[in-house]
């Protein structure tokens, strides 16, 4: 009983931020809106608390669209695990290939440094950093631009723990650790992806900031 309050809980707290964005896109209902009828400010407000729970419940990601966002980084093959709820996705693919696309993929830069202003741009960036692992390129990030690597650490070991059993963060933290992994940040979509080359292995990120 207490998990299943907490995922309603998750759901309305979710809920209601999707609901709070939507109003302030739509701004202020009309004061006569609630002097129309007795019992419409009630009625509005009941519908726009469902609306929010409604909102919070839905995923965040879908596994189709997933694979077509991955797909335009890597070459897809199976998907081994997908799992995503209102306020994260995780999720793991097999790949045919241990390579990035050359076309139509994320910009690939040879450092840090010259990955920030891409970032801030919010464009997709592949680190390829010769012995540099996730984890090593998150904390050179951060030492430049506290936000962009902030956000990083958001997409990667935030929200989106929250997504993952316990085999699952092993692996993610195993593939942060090494140095033979691929990352790839979208700031502009708050995800990454891991490309594990050994395996290889594409593992996909994403928690709402």
């Amino acid at each position: 009983m207490r998990r299943v309050l907490m995922q309603w809980a998750a759901c309305w707290r979710a809920g209601a931020k999707a609901l709070g964005k939507a109003l302030l896109r739509c701004g202020p209902v009309p004061a006569r809106a609630f002097r129309a009828g007795r019992g419409l400010g009630a009625d509005w407000l009941a519908g726009a608390c469902g609306l929010a729970l409604l909102a919070g419940c839905l995923p965040l990601d879908r596994e189709e669209a997933v694979r077509r966002e991955v797909g335009r980084f890597v070459f897809l093959a199976q998907t081994r695990d997908f799992r995503s709820t209102a306020t994260c996705t995780a999720a793991s693919f097999e790949v045919i290939s241990d390579q990035l696309r050359t076309t139509g993929g994320p910009v690939r830069v040879s450092s840090v440094r010259d990955a920030l202003p891409r970032l801030q741009k919010g464009q997709a960036v592949a680190f390829e950093i010769p012995g540099a692992s996730p984890n090593a390129i998150s904390e050179a990030l951060m030492s430049l631009s506290l936000p962009t690597g902030l956000g990083l650490v958001s997409a990667v070991v935030g929200p989106a723990r929250g997504c993952m059993s316990e085999v699952f963060r092993m692996d993610v933290a195993m593939v942060l650790a090494s140095p033979d992994t691929v990352l790839v940040y979208d700031p502009g979509r708050d995800a990454a992806l891991l490309l594990y080359r050994p395996l290889p292995i594409a593992f996909f990120l994403r928690g709402t900031v």
